[in-house]
């Protein structure tokens, strides 16, 4: 894991697997051109139990530790790559998480979804 820039008054975007981090510092970057005022924390984590619960694995951060990364009063947001639930039953039991949004992989429609083609998607297509 690395911190990038770091300000007294700041958000936390962090980026969790390679495309996200590069997304994470691109937005970073686009912040810094058109709102100069705002400051961000980019964080890069390469090991997704770091953010479990103190204790609930051998990779969790201490709880001191998180506070040093994470902060304790700014606002964080997860661009992850899988499903947001995933990040949530991870962080269950970290302190503060109403700061915290997330990004990440959202289903739509199944995998016979193309294939369905009764009433409502005849419709629909105007079929």
């Amino acid at each position: 894991m690395s911190v990038i820039y770091r300000s007294h008054k700041f958000s936390v975007l962090v980026g969790i697997g390679v495309e996200m981090t590069f997304e994470v510092i691109a937005a970073a970057v686009l912040l810094r051109e058109h709102a100069p005022e705002l400051r961000v924390r980019v964080v890069n984590v390469t090991d997704l139990m770091i953010l479990a619960d103190t204790g609930s694995h051998p990779h969790s951060l201490s709880n001191e530790a998180f506070k040093t990364l994470f902060t304790e009063d700014r606002a964080i947001h997860f661009n992850y790559h899988g499903y947001p639930i995933e990040l949530k039953g991870l962080l269950f039991g970290r302190p503060n998480l109403h700061r915290v949004t997330m990004q990440g992989y959202k289903e739509e429609g199944t995998t016979t979804s193309p294939f369905d083609v009764s009433g409502p998607l005849l419709q629909r297509n105007r079929a």
